[in-house]
């Protein structure tokens, strides 16, 4: 497995530039000036390392690679990698996370067949590359067949054929079509903090794909082997046995008096509604919260349908025997099953809005203030000493809006980030 970082500087007239495109990448270089039609650019090449493994890559290469990216940015307008496509998706998730905020467009791509074949897709995938690291929006991506993604959401699907790539849970941030690149606004990351390299990584956490057998014994195996965290990948709580010995942790919590306890779901039609009966259970079982929330609109959300959106009249469909308890449930309409140790929450974000009580405003992680989830709307107070700190809370307190308006499948949050993105 070779890669290489080219960047991308934007000389208009260095034709040197353009022929050592064409011998390094073996395209044509006059098709280049295709990707942005009336405005040919030319590219600067440097091969700032390279690495020759068969198989494994390990993460210090990935560190390596952000590396190399961030010292040498500064002066350029963009950044293509080459990458074999086996282990792409992993590294340019790994830089996604090294390169918080970075200022430039970082684009990962490969090829299924080598350049040097007639047939192959690295030439398209190259121009597509290029076009979205000429783009001007930064952020780190992986351009293939024609598509592009998030860096931190593209996983190879197809060993074979040109289409080995799609994007997990999001959508793409941008397509080739007959009037170029086509970039999708609302997918691209938004930045506003100072480009950052945070190159320190675990190796000490492990990726368990949970299939249907598999002993619970395999947590015992990863903590006597060294491992210090655990990344479940599963398929539904109710359908897989193994996560039931989960509840062990449940238990020691419950044991070493940690508490209050309470778990969130987030429930999705025809993914996880089934479960509504065997997560309530939990709160006859141990001293436990269960929260619903239904599903909110939010950017990342549109691949959703109407029939994902559960409403909270569903879960009292599922559960007749629970009737209303009093307490300081926040936003949370609080429930109680018959002989159950803990509330069931019902949140309402979509299906009946609680506006007029919500006393809520959220502190993003780059320092804004949001007075409303589903509003745009956000105030600075980075930087700010404690008076003028107090006066933009009163500020934001003071145009809290009185409604989020509509959320369904149409009408989305107007909310401009992820979930992740806003905390809480």
């Amino acid at each position: 497995m070779i890669w290489k970082i080219i960047k991308i500087a934007m000389a208009r007239s260095d034709i040197n530039s353009y022929l050592e495109l064409a011998q390094v990448t073996g395209i044509n270089p006059a098709t280049l000036t295709q990707t942005r039609r009336r405005d040919p650019r030319s590219f600067r090449l440097y091969e700032l390392a390279q690495i020759d493994k068969a198989v494994h890559f390990p993460p210090e290469e990935w560190q390596q690679i952000a590396r190399h990216i961030f010292e040498n940015r500064i002066g350029f307008d963009g950044i293509v990698v080459s990458h074999g496509t086996d282990t792409m998706a992993y590294t340019a998730s790994a830089v996604t996370f090294m390169l918080p905020d970075i200022d430039i467009p970082v684009v990962f791509t490969g090829s299924q067949l080598p350049l040097a074949d007639m047939l192959s897709d690295g030439p398209d995938n190259l121009r597509t590359a290029f076009a979205m690291a000429a783009s001007g929006h930064p952020g780190v991506f992986l351009a293939f067949d024609r598509k592009v993604m998030l860096g931190c959401r593209a996983v190879k699907v197809r060993a074979s054929g040109f289409s080995a790539f799609e994007s997990v849970n999001a959508q793409y941030a941008g397509r080739v079509s007959n009037q170029g690149l086509v970039l999708n606004q609302k997918a691209l990351p938004q930045f506003t903090a100072e480009p950052r390299l945070l190159p320190k990584i675990s190796n000490e956490v492990f990726l368990l794909k949970l299939t249907p057998g598999l002993s619970p014994k395999i947590f015992d195996a990863l903590v006597g082997m060294g491992y210090k965290g655990v990344v479940v990948e599963a398929f539904g709580l109710g359908g897989v046995n193994v996560l039931n010995e989960g509840l062990n942790g449940i238990r020691a919590a419950v044991e070493a008096g940690l508490g209050p306890i309470k778990i969130n779901s987030v429930l999705i039609g025809g993914f996880n509604d089934d479960e509504i009966e065997a997560l309530a259970n939990l709160t006859l079982e141990h001293p436990v919260d269960m929260r619903f929330i239904e599903l909110m609109p939010i950017r990342d959300h549109d691949e959703f349908g109407q029939e994902a959106y559960v409403p909270y009249s569903r879960v009292l469909e599922k559960l007749p025997e629970a009737v209303p308890v009093s307490g300081d449930g926040g936003v949370a309409k609080l429930y109680r099953l018959p002989g159950a140790q803990g509330n069931i929450g019902l949140i309402s974000p979509v299906s009946a809005h609680f506006c007029g009580e919500c006393n809520r405003l959220r502190l993003t992680a780059d320092g804004k203030l949001k007075p409303c989830l589903h509003a745009p709307d956000e105030y600075s107070i980075k930087g700010l000493d404690r008076e003028a700190m107090k006066a933009v809370f009163a500020q934001a307190i003071w145009n809290k809006p009185a409604w989020h308006g509509d959320l369904d499948a149409v009408n989305r949050s107007k909310a401009g980030r992820n979930m992740n993105e806003i905390g809480g």
